[in-house]
């Protein structure tokens, strides 16, 4: 695969971090122990499970989680998850969700996304509506284009 170089052992969380992939400024990967992991003020208990978390930033300044279960507990699937319109925050009580599944489902792998316009630190809590309409126009326009017949 062109511009995908994959480290020699990626099964390891923290060989995550060595990816190199096109428009990628930054990956951290980091391994969470259950019961560790809360992120306030969105996030009140701590995650149950251990997960890998992969924190991914793409040019301009798109911030990404991707949480992936133990290989021997993932189910196998992808559940994507977001607020949906100008949302502008990662999701982190519906990763949680996700990366920690039940009985029926198992547990997912799962991502969140604030599509480059963050709602927290804006005086109003717009993302990018509050200066960056740019930002907006970039995670919206694509989106559009997709659903048009």
């Amino acid at each position: 695969m062109a511009g995908f170089t994959a480290p020699a052992a990626a099964d390891s969380c923290t060989k995550l971090s060595s990816l190199v992939l096109p428009d990628v400024i930054s990956i951290t990967a980091t391994s969470i122990a259950a019961n560790s992991f809360t992120s306030p003020p969105f996030l009140t208990t701590p995650v149950p499970v251990a997960f890998c978390r992969v924190q991914i930033t793409v040019s301009p300044a798109i911030n990404i989680e991707v949480w992936l279960p133990p290989a021997a507990n993932w189910n196998h699937r992808f559940q994507a998850e977001g607020g949906g319109g100008y949302a502008g925050v990662i999701s982190y009580s519906a990763l949680a969700m996700a990366v920690t599944g039940d009985a029926v489902t198992g547990q997912f792998a799962t991502a969140s996304t604030d599509t480059g316009h963050p709602s927290t630190g804006t005086a109003n809590g717009e993302g990018g509506a509050n200066g960056r309409p740019a930002a907006v126009l970039r995670s919206t326009l694509p989106t559009i284009r997709s659903t048009r017949g």
